[in-house]
């Protein structure tokens, strides 16, 4: 027997979503879009100068701040060689031991 809360609760309008198919035109799609840029990445002198393909002179706020922050550059390129299901596997496993 379910309480009235819950009753009440899942009566709310937000609740009543349904799942929304993806919809790729307009870049609504959680994982492998058709869209997305081949992973790449080029450093020069230290400096991260592409990623994705794009020159940093097109990079947005967030791929500056990646760019400068959140890449290891002595292991990037090793990194973006790698399969991506391998590198899923090595971050669950790597996970799972700590």
């Amino acid at each position: 027997m379910r309480s009235k809360r819950f009753e009440a609760l899942a009566k709310r309008p937000v609740n009543q979503d349904g799942f929304v198919k993806e919809w790729i035109e307009e870049g609504f799609i959680a994982m492998e879009s058709p869209n997305d840029p081949k992973p790449s990445i080029k450093i020069v002198n230290g400096v991260v100068t592409e990623l994705d393909g794009k020159p940093a002179s097109q990079f947005d706020l967030i791929d500056h701040f990646i760019a400068r922050y959140g890449i290891n550059l002595a292991r990037a390129e090793e990194v973006i060689a790698m399969d991506s299901v391998k590198t899923c596997q090595y971050v669950v496993r790597s996970k799972c031991q700590t």
